[in-house]
């Protein structure tokens, strides 16, 4: 695919009006479930907004996705207009940035490229058992990171290798975030491997 507008994503449309940081509404009949969902062999270029965009509710979270061998590039045209992901009009326009994924359970990236014009290549928010492996970006900013983990319970990231250029392969935040594991990734050329921001602690890594 090329010169792809709007952005793969998954959010209940019942629930668009609800603010991405909203608290968790009571569960009843009226409550969509997500679960099981399966990303592969997948390739856009010329992305506008977000390269991907998966966002669950806080009270029921999507559960249960993989994605395999896919490759995601921003659009690099100078003239590209800032866009959003579908029903997500609550939230600033953004132009060529990564994956984001909030409100997750049971994730897994497998065999992963993505290619941002500006920010990490991938942002995990508010979820639980996440693995990452094989990711990679091949033209990384120096000021942000690859991937950011934001208040993320248990997480393995393996196989990652950081290109020339990588200023911090992962970083992570949030005072929940825990059980963070490293294992297997070629950090050479990353000026650091991992940093914590002051809202994380120490102890979130294994």
């Amino acid at each position: 695919m090329r010169q792809v507008a709007p952005t793969h994503q998954i959010i209940p449309a019942e629930y668009e009006q609800f603010h991405v940081d909203k608290d968790p509404l009571p569960v009843d009949e009226g409550t969509p479930i997500f679960r099981n969902i399966h990303f592969n062999d997948i390739a856009a270029r010329r992305i506008r907004a977000a390269a991907g965009f998966l966002h669950g509710l806080p009270e029921m979270p999507i559960e249960g996705i993989t994605s395999d061998n896919v490759i995601l590039a921003a659009s690099d045209a100078p003239d590209l207009y800032p866009g959003k992901p579908a029903m997500m009009h609550l939230l600033e326009p953004m132009t060529g940035a990564g994956s984001y994924c909030a409100h997750v359970q049971r994730v897994e990236f497998h065999n992963i490229q993505v290619q941002t014009r500006t920010g990490p290549a991938l942002i995990v928010e508010k979820a639980r058992d996440v693995e990452i492996d094989g990711f990679k970006m091949k033209q990384p900013h120096a000021d942000v990171p690859v991937i950011d983990l934001r208040e993320v319970n248990g997480a393995l990231i393996r196989g990652c290798s950081a290109a020339r250029g990588t200023g911090v392969l992962v970083r992570i935040g949030g005072a929940p975030t825990r059980d963070i594991t490293l294992s297997g990734n070629d950090l050479v050329r990353a000026k650091e491997n991992i940093t914590l921001e002051e809202s994380a602690r120490v102890e979130a890594l294994l």
